[in-house]
């Protein structure tokens, strides 16, 4: 009979396995009229969050898609606790495209524009804020709770600045090649995971610091299980490129079960026998490599845990 936490731990190390890492870089700007960055080499700039907007406040956004020059520029004009934005953007080949929405939010003392908003940006941060989304192709201006990003076409720019009419909080997101392929092509797991690796690195930052308090051992003990976590780190780093070669790997594993069976068997029954056992010693493999991944972890959280349970008389 299969247990119920081993299945919970098999879930968990499978999806561990199968999303993608991610490796979300957030560049802050706080109260800023002007802002102006360029992607580095490695990286693109996916979206862009403009925050705490108050009411009558603008925003004209140069986005540069690798060449292709978008520019984007919100005005609000409402008044009495409406709020009226016009939402305009003027594309590479000359043309234009606005978009006039309204919502009554007599409690509202600001808004948040967010370009191109995706799992990335996150949810609302806060309830009493109007947050609006504007995605480009075609020009597409919601509010965020009702954005959908399937009906917009994804955009990577190079480059990027802006101007507001107000000192703006500005997060520029950059992202991986693999990063943007999940919100490309709207992959619904990207969200989950980018969620928990936040959830998991605030929570790991803050233990290890709660630990480095203990008296005396505190921060050998935190060192010990941050060269513990490298470790783990180094593991789960070759499980990612083997997942982003899978195909390769596929065709590697394959070739060598064939190679094996035709070299080492004489008969047709006897190839397709050792062909099945070669895929068995595979997937058993496979087994043993998810227990030790989720071993490794549970290792570093049982340490910890006794640990403290030690300390529990001090």
């Amino acid at each position: 009979m299969i247990r119920p936490h081993l299945l919970i731990l098999g879930a968990l190390a499978l999806l561990l396995l199968t999303v993608p890492v991610a490796a979300v870089e957030e560049i802050y700007y706080d109260d800023v009229s002007l802002v102006n960055i360029d992607a580095p080499q490695d990286l693109t700039i996916s979206s862009i969050r403009c925050a705490d907007i108050p009411a009558g406040g603008s925003a004209n956004l140069n986005l540069n898609a690798y060449g292709q020059l978008y520019l984007i520029t919100v005005e609000e004009s409402g008044s009495l606790g409406w709020w009226h934005f016009n939402v305009t953007c003027h594309y590479p080949n000359g043309t234009s495209a606005s978009q006039d929405l309204s919502t009554l939010r007599p409690f509202a003392r600001d808004y948040d524009l967010t370009i191109q908003p995706y799992w990335i940006t996150g949810a609302t941060d806060w309830v009493l804020d109007i947050d609006l989304a504007v995605g480009l192709v075609p020009l597409t201006a919601t509010f965020q709770d009702a954005y959908n990003p399937t009906t917009v076409q994804a955009l990577a720019f190079s480059q990027a600045s802006g101007s507001f009419s107000n000192p703006t909080d500005v997060i520029i997101y950059l992202v991986t090649q693999a990063e943007w392929d999940a919100q490309a092509s709207n992959d619904p797991t990207a969200g989950l995971t980018e969620g928990i690796s936040d959830l998991f690195s605030w929570t790991w930052i803050q233990l290890l610091s709660w630990v480095a308090l203990i008296p005396g051992v505190g921060p050998l003990f935190a060192a010990a299980i941050e060269i513990t976590a490298l470790v783990i780190s180094e593991v789960f780093w070759w499980f990612t490129i083997a997942i982003y070669h899978r195909n390769l790997l596929i065709l590697l594993i394959e070739f060598w079960i064939i190679a094996d069976a035709m070299l080492n068997t004489k008969s047709l029954m006897g190839m397709l026998k050792k062909i099945v056992n070669n895929h068995i010693k595979i997937a058993r493999g496979l087994i043993w490599l998810t227990k030790v991944s989720v071993g490794l972890i549970l290792r570093v959280i049982q340490a910890v845990a006794n640990a403290v349970s030690a300390l529990k008389p001090i």
